[in-house]
């Protein structure tokens, strides 16, 4: 009976194993052809890595030919993509050509991880290939991307803070121009659409944005296809998203985040270590100047008499 169960036992192993070997070569496979010119072996990676989470995310999938052009100088991504992209960007997608081009990865470096910038492009082809003649509201469009390739970062906060106690945040309908404007106000414009998404899944779950995608797909305007997914339309959900950003960002609560939390500490403690050796610097001076000060003693150690 025990060689029984045992026997059954390593067939059963081997049937999950060779399961699970099946699904994870499956995984690698994309349903669209990939093309990268020149060819880059890390961005084709990032894609075969990236692509199924992405697609099976947001519920919307790619087919026939993604072209990925590495532009190896200033004058080869501008033949790709225009004089008009700003100096700022450093990848573009574009969607109308099933294409993403992307400045010297050497130039990246530094700057923003790779797979960031790739994830974002992708982002965007996904989104932009499946809905065909769709307007996208830009904050939208950015926000996902900088979703899904997780580009948050403590400077972002320090925008919105800074944006909210200035009263300079953007209305987002002007996201739509982003492209027009300098670092600073661009800046803005990605921290405030990163943050709208934030808000969406916050509020109303992580199902909120693959349903405001299926209802773009379904025909939908922006306003419509927020209302199925959400019961708000698109003001109303601003308009508490600005509430919510005004709450949340201002320079209490800015240090109530758990990474500003303990840079404040850091920063505290340093001060504090430095103020502590000036101190004890101060003290053995001062006992230096004292004993210069003491008068002189006799023989037996009692101090002379004038």
């Amino acid at each position: 009976m025990f060689k029984i169960l045992r026997r059954q036992l390593y067939l059963s192993s081997f049937l999950l194993l060779s399961l699970l070997l099946w699904t994870q070569r499956g995984w690698g496979e994309l349903p669209f052809t990939l093309r990268v010119i020149p060819p880059y072996p890390k961005v084709e990676e990032i894609i075969e890595g990236n692509y199924p989470s992405l697609s099976s995310g947001l519920g919307v999938e790619l087919s026939g030919t993604l072209t990925v052009y590495i532009a190896t100088n200033k004058a080869q991504f501008e033949k790709l993509v225009g004089t008009g992209f700003p100096d700022w960007g450093l990848a573009c997608a574009l969607p109308s050509k099933r294409a993403i081009v992307v400045r010297d990865p050497k130039t990246i470096k530094g700057k923003r991880d790779l797979e960031e910038v790739v994830t974002h492009e992708l982002t965007h082809i996904l989104l932009h290939w499946n809905l065909t003649g769709v307007h996208i509201p830009r904050w939208f469009d950015e926000g996902l991307a900088m979703s899904q390739s997780q580009e948050w970062r403590i400077g972002m906060d320090f925008t919105l803070a800074k944006a909210k106690l200035t009263g300079s945040l953007l209305p987002l309908g002007d996201i739509d121009r982003v492209n027009t404007f300098w670092r600073e106000k661009a800046d803005l414009a990605y921290a405030e659409s990163f943050s709208a998404l934030l808000w969406l899944e916050k509020r109303f779950g992580p199902e909120a944005v693959p349903r405001i995608i299926k209802g773009l797909r379904d025909g939908h305007s922006m306003n419509g296809a927020m209302w199925r997914a959400t019961g708000l339309g698109l003001r109303d959900c601003e308009t508490l998203w600005l509430q919510w950003v005004k709450r949340r960002y201002n320079w209490l609560s800015l240090f109530a985040d758990t990474s500003l939390l303990w840079l404040g500490l850091t920063i505290l403690f340093i001060i504090a270590f430095f103020f502590k050796k000036w101190k004890q610097r101060t003290i053995l001076e001062k006992w230096k100047r004292e004993e210069t000060l003491l008068p002189p003693s006799d023989d037996e150690g009692n101090p002379l008499s004038p």
